[in-house]
């Protein structure tokens, strides 16, 4: 019997067009159950979306792809494949931020709390499958792997029961005479809250992946500058 997915994704206002054929074929191996949240607050939807797993008969996986974000055909079956054979418990894909600088979302929290962003030009410096110990082998950067919710897969367990939820930090701060708005996103918390209960969590390159705004963003755009 086929190993069962739960598929979600979640959107304030529109889908972008390539995203529908990423669902259709996103798996020719799982047995896939899709749901879709439009509208109201997205971290909302998201704890919404954990809950009907969570209350309903348990898949043995939870997936969830932005509707911005488009990867290559049968990309569940790679993570799934990736996932299973790396022993881990969650996995997620790096993914291009969608502006020219070069980084993407995926990041290091250092011990001084200051984030270490991952370039997307360096991204293959690393193995196809990644934890924050190889990045410190690469690059030199220790720290807390921060992974991003745009394109993942997780392994159901009893720890996703203990979950409190996904929510985004916002607030004001003032250096020195001056006051600025930060923040720490809903994805960043959940990978910290992850390797606070002991689970093993990666990031990977091993499938393409565009993300898209006013153009569609890859790992290889060309023009990007580098990252920092």
């Amino acid at each position: 019997m086929p190993k069962s997915v739960f598929l979600c994704t979640l959107t304030r206002d529109y889908v972008v067009p390539a995203f529908v054929p990423a669902i259709i074929h996103a798996t020719k191996n799982l047995k896939m159950r899709f749901v879709a949240r439009f509208g109201g607050i997205l971290t909302q939807n998201q704890n919404q979306l954990w809950c009907q797993v969570l209350n309903g008969e348990r898949p043995d996986y939870f997936a969830m792809l932005h509707c911005d974000v488009v990867p290559d055909p049968f990309w569940l079956d790679v993570l799934e494949e990736k996932l299973s054979t790396g022993n881990l418990d969650v996995l997620s894909m790096v993914i291009p931020i969608k502006d020219d600088s070069g980084a993407t979302s995926t990041a290091i929290l250092m011990e001084d709390k200051k984030v270490w962003r991952l370039p997307s030009k360096e991204v293959h410096r690393l193995p196809e499958v990644f934890t924050a110990e190889d990045i410190e082998k690469v690059f030199g950067v220790k720290g807390k792997l921060l992974i991003n919710t745009g394109c993942w897969l997780a392994k159901i367990g009893p720890w996703c029961e203990e979950f409190p939820g996904f929510d985004n930090q916002s607030f004001i701060v003032k250096e020195g005479d001056q006051w600025f708005a930060s923040g720490f996103p809903d994805d960043w918390a959940f990978s910290l809250w992850l390797q606070e209960k002991g689970l093993r969590i990666a990031a990977t390159h091993c499938v393409k992946v565009k993300h898209f705004g006013i153009t569609p963003w890859t790992l290889e755009t060309e023009g990007q500058k580098r990252g920092v």
